[in-house]
């Protein structure tokens, strides 16, 4: 389904707010704002159907190439900031000029509704030029008959062809990967970038609405369509036993604890812990093979695939 202009405004506006931010005060510290980044990133490119979108974002897969371009269309010194801040709010104004539905939202489901549609057929895909009624075929390769379509087959299919509930391009579960982290926002931000890279959607726990629930709410709602997770054990808090003298590095308390939550809701086998030179593992863990967070990529990749 289409967004509103208004939700196409709010995306936007959150993007290139960002990317003002960057270019201006936190042009030196811009780390901070990776994966912030690449995800108000991703949600503009996802409004392609929506709007005509600057080749540039596209290209600008990172910080210091949005800053490259911004440096192209903003001279540099006194004032530098401000003539910035205009070259992004003037781009931001003509992509939303280039807005192609001018039907609200409401509007589409209002005609919707008043449609009327023959009992023997039914249109699942995003438009009905995808429906051939004398068949009922669809482009996705499968057919149907009036009695097939029940809500149950109607699901089905729509999860087969990648179509979520709403009937808009959704992402299907088993590319959904949750990542668990401490305070090491680095390894934490290129583990994101690159599952996102790859192809899978990542989902990180405060990057997701609260809808005004507990955290083990929040946890529960959000793992129960994942099939995959990357535990983060890096050196974030300290401590030892009785009998130790030195405390040693470890993970914080809610990474041992989702670890384990997830171990037993997805199973060893769709489970990687990354650990940082020196952390502990807790000793009921301390069988599991994990990866070193030096080199990672590449055996991360090899358990994404075996999983799936």
């Amino acid at each position: 389904m289409h967004k509103s202009k208004e939700q196409v405004a709010e995306i936007l506006s959150h993007y290139f707010s960002l990317c003002i931010a960057i270019v201006t005060e936190d042009s030196s510290d811009y780390q901070k704002h990776v994966l912030t980044y690449q995800f108000a990133r991703q949600q503009v490119l996802s409004l392609d159907n929506d709007l005509t979108l600057p080749n540039w974002i596209s290209a600008a897969t990172n910080i210091p190439v949005l800053k490259s371009h911004v440096d192209l269309h903003a001279k540099g010194g006194a004032g530098s900031w401000g003539r910035r801040r205009i070259y992004l709010q003037s781009v931001m104004e003509s992509i939303l000029q280039t807005y192609k539905h001018p039907v609200t939202s409401n509007a589409m489901a209002d005609a919707y509704k008043a449609a009327k549609f023959d009992s023997e057929t039914l249109s699942l895909s995003q438009g009905t030029e995808n429906y051939h009624k004398s068949s009922h075929e669809y482009q996705g390769g499968f057919s149907l008959t009036s009695k097939q379509l029940t809500s149950d087959n109607v699901r089905q299919k729509e999860v087969k062809m990648g179509i979520s509930n709403s009937g808009s391009p959704g992402v299907e579960s088993k590319k959904k990967v949750f990542i668990v982290h401490g305070h090491d926002e680095l390894l934490k931000n290129e583990v994101y970038v690159f599952l996102s890279q790859e192809g899978y959607n990542p989902i990180i726990l405060h990057l997701q609405a609260n809808k005004g629930s507990t955290i083990i709410e929040k946890l529960e709602e959000n793992i129960a369509d994942v099939s995959f997770a990357v535990i983060l054990y890096t050196a974030c808090d300290q401590g030892k036993s009785s009998k130790e003298v030195d405390l040693k590095f470890r993970a914080r308390q809610n990474v041992v604890f989702e670890h384990g939550y997830l171990i037993c809701k997805l199973g060893r086998e769709r489970v990687a812990a990354l650990k940082s030179e020196g952390v502990e593992i807790p000793g009921d863990l301390s069988g599991l093979i994990t990866i070193s967070t030096s080199n990672w990529q590449y055996e991360l990749l090899k358990e994404l695939k075996a999983a799936n």
